[in-house]
């Protein structure tokens, strides 16, 4: 209907480069090129998907034109190549590469099938759009390839601005959020309305079948008030007594990803506000996940010389945090992650959120791009 777009058709023709296609360019029979485009023909030894790929390595096409292609034909994989010509680098990977990357991958991928992975999302990743579409897409890829992903979302910073758009106090203490019964308005909106919702809609537009949950849903984390040593009133803000995971457990029988915000419900129905990180583990450890996964906006902990530490074990994290090398905000999220690993988990991963596509560059590949933690032999 919109006619013969004559760059276009060139840049078709530099793509499949064959006499078939060639003769249909020169009738202008759009719409049976647009036909061997989604149906991924193999056209001269060469793929729909490689050859668009190289058409923008060349220039000739731009990423967001080629991403149009990708998600018109639903296309994740493709769109993950795309995406990557954006990105930092822009090496060429040799055909060994690809075959040694590929085999790399798929020894993870069998080794993790049927595995439960909890990921703790937030940061920056829940913020950039760009960002929330890598995330949801690997999340959705994850139970593509067999897995059970279980994300546990945090939502501070959301849950601050709205706060003082209010024009309520935000107030922490030793960088716990104080919560009073009008910020915990607050927040349980923002955490189990706002944001677990925008989460549910990206992660199902990528073909991911999704249910928000809170702490109160099912009975799923049972909390009490949380003591601050120095006897200071934090309000309703929680520490998790038990979790009870038969409601995700059912959910993720029947091929649903759980997304929990970390609202919890006391005894008598009280509601607190809990530290995602330490409702991640939590989960980790009741469903005795083969791995838990932090995202941060940092790469992962970092020595005193600030290189990234690939790999710790339980005691000589332990020994970074009373050596102040692990500080600040790392140390609630390392702490979770010792937990977990103390327990019954395999592994716990602290990965930059804002490097796209970072969950599945953390479990698909041998070097990963975060830090690991294990614990102690």
């Amino acid at each position: 209907p919109r006619g013969v777009d004559g760059r276009r058709i060139a840049a078709v023709e530099v793509m499949l480069n064959t006499p078939y296609i060639s003769d249909l360019i020169q009738k202008s029979e759009i719409s049976k090129i647009k036909d061997a485009m989604r149906q991924s023909t193999i056209l001269g030894g060469q793929t729909f998907d490689d050859a668009l790929f190289e058409l923008v390595e060349q220039g000739k096409l731009s990423t967001e034109e080629a991403l149009q292609h990708a998600d018109s034909r639903n296309d994740l994989s493709l769109r993950f190549r795309l995406e990557g010509t954006g990105s930092k680098s822009q090496m060429k990977i040799s055909h060994q590469d690809k075959k040694d990357l590929l085999i790399e991958a798929l020894s993870y991928i069998q080794r993790f099938r049927n595995q439960t992975i909890v990921i703790k999302y937030g940061g920056a990743a829940m913020i950039e759009e760009a960002l929330k579409t890598s995330f949801a897409q690997d999340i959705v890829l994850l139970q593509s390839l067999g897995m059970q992903p279980v994300v546990v979302h945090g939502g501070g910073p959301e849950v601050s601005k709205v706060i003082q758009s209010l024009g309520q106090e935000v107030t922490f203490v030793d960088g716990l959020r104080v919560t009073t019964a009008e910020n915990l308005k607050v927040a349980e909106m923002v955490l189990s309305g706002n944001l677990n919702k925008e989460i549910i809609a990206h992660l199902q537009t990528f073909g991911g079948k999704a249910v928000g949950l809170s702490g109160k849903d099912g009975n799923l984390i049972q909390a009490d008030k949380k003591k601050h040593a120095s006897g200071i009133d934090l309000g309703y803000v929680g520490t998790i007594r038990q979790i009870n995971p038969e409601l995700l457990h059912l959910l993720m029988r029947e091929q649903f990803i759980p997304v929990v915000s970390p609202i919890g419900m006391g005894s008598s129905g009280e509601t607190y506000n809990i530290n995602a990180d330490t409702v991640a583990a939590a989960i980790a450890v009741a469903l005795e996940a083969r791995k838990v996964i932090f995202m941060t906006d940092v790469d992962g902990v970092l020595s005193d010389g600030k290189e990234l530490i690939s790999y710790l074990d339980t005691a000589t994290a332990e020994n970074l945090i009373t050596n102040k090398v692990i500080s600040g905000g790392m140390v609630p999220k390392i702490q979770a992650a010792l937990d977990c690993v103390k327990a019954n988990v395999r592994s716990a991963h602290i990965i930059n959120g804002t490097d796209p596509h970072s969950v599945i560059a953390e479990l698909f590949t041998d070097q990963g791009i975060g830090t690991q933690i294990v614990r102690a032999e």
